[in-house]
């Protein structure tokens, strides 16, 4: 895993992006969802979550998420300096059950693959292009998954996952974010 290169990712996952996108997605980005199309289907939507592992993308976090890492940090001693350097991995050194926090996709698979289908429909859909696609717009962002205990949550509280949508986000993401109530501490860094 360590020698694949992003370009390398999409060209191995290429024949299920492609075939998904001229054969099984509509004009409006809907799936057309039978027996024969179903599994490659899935496949097409799981091979999104690869780009975690060969784009690199900075990891991003909210102010909830970062005071659940520090009080975790003060009640015990671990190898991290702060939240951008946890990933899905290694979540559970400080959420054993990963209850807490979610490790969100602020660029949605949804907005990717319409993103490729617009690639389609302007005759440009190549493996370059989608490499340049997921370097420019590929975003992770750790949030607040459940309430926290020490927290002073009124009756309408909800955890920071529950105010956004899970497909699709509108406009830049920082604002898109900021507009649902997440404030994104290391967003301009």
């Amino acid at each position: 895993m360590n020698n694949i290169t992003l370009k390398d990712y999409v060209q191995i996952i290429w024949p299920i992006l492609n075939y998904c996108t001229v054969n099984v997605m509509n004009e409006n980005g809907k799936p057309n969802i039978n027996d024969n199309n179903k599994h490659i289907w899935y496949l097409y939507r799981q091979a999104f979550y690869g780009f975690y592992h060969y784009a690199k993308p900075k990891q991003y976090y909210s102010k909830k998420a970062a005071e659940f890492f520090d009080k975790k940090k003060q009640q015990n001693e671990f190898p991290f300096k702060n939240l951008e350097e946890i990933n899905w991995e290694n979540q559970h050194t400080i959420d054993p059950n990963r209850e807490f926090l979610i490790l969100e996709h602020m660029y949605t698979g949804t907005m990717f693959r319409l993103d490729v289908l617009n690639l389609y429909k302007t005759n440009s859909l190549t493996i370059d292009r989608v490499c340049e696609i997921i370097i420019e717009k590929y975003k992770i962002c750790w949030i607040q998954k459940k309430l926290f205990d020490w927290d002073d949550n009124g009756l309408d509280a909800k955890p920071e996952n529950n105010l956004i949508h899970k497909t699709k986000r509108e406009g830049d993401l920082k604002d898109y974010y900021r507009d649902c109530g997440i404030d994104i501490v290391n967003i301009n860094t």
